[in-house]
């Protein structure tokens, strides 16, 4: 509370003093406090926001991207005693449409570039992935048919 009312109180007196021929010289001690207090706010925001917008997910989070994948590919599928689980190649198709449409949506080339910042929506992204079109009709066609 006493930054925010600092903050204000920096931004009400820079408006009256700059239009008036500011010194800053002329300010007490109090007020070039809060300015220098600005400063360094300002200086802080800047670099928390550069590592937040540069800063990609560890092993730890990026595995929990993947196991996430790995489930709701298998729901996707039927579960893992599904005929579409089995088939290889039509397993095969819906992780690489799950992987593209993640990697499209974040616009990354992998997911362990994904960004701290960007990491709960990364797991409520692939959480809510369904197969869409030709896919899904593949796997409707494949869990269908009965295994001899």
């Amino acid at each position: 509370k006493l930054v925010k009312y600092q903050l204000k109180a920096k931004d009400v007196l820079a408006a009256a003093f700059i239009h008036n021929g500011f010194n800053y010289d002329d300010l007490s001690p109090e007020l070039k406090a809060i300015f220098a207090t600005d400063k360094k706010m300002q200086q802080f925001d800047y670099r928390l926001n550069r590592i937040e917008n540069n800063t990609t997910v560890d092993y730890s989070q990026s595995l929990s991207i993947r196991k996430a994948g790995n489930k709701v590919v298998s729901a996707a599928l039927g579960g893992y005693d599904s005929p579409a689980y089995k088939n290889k190649s039509l397993k095969s198709k819906t992780y690489s449409a799950l992987w593209r449409d993640y990697k499209d949506y974040f616009d990354t080339n992998s997911i362990h570039n994904t960004l701290v910042k960007d990491f709960d929506k990364a797991l409520e992204r692939v959480d809510s992935w369904t197969p869409q079109g030709r896919l899904l009709r593949e796997i409707e066609e494949a869990n269908r048919q009965l295994a001899f």
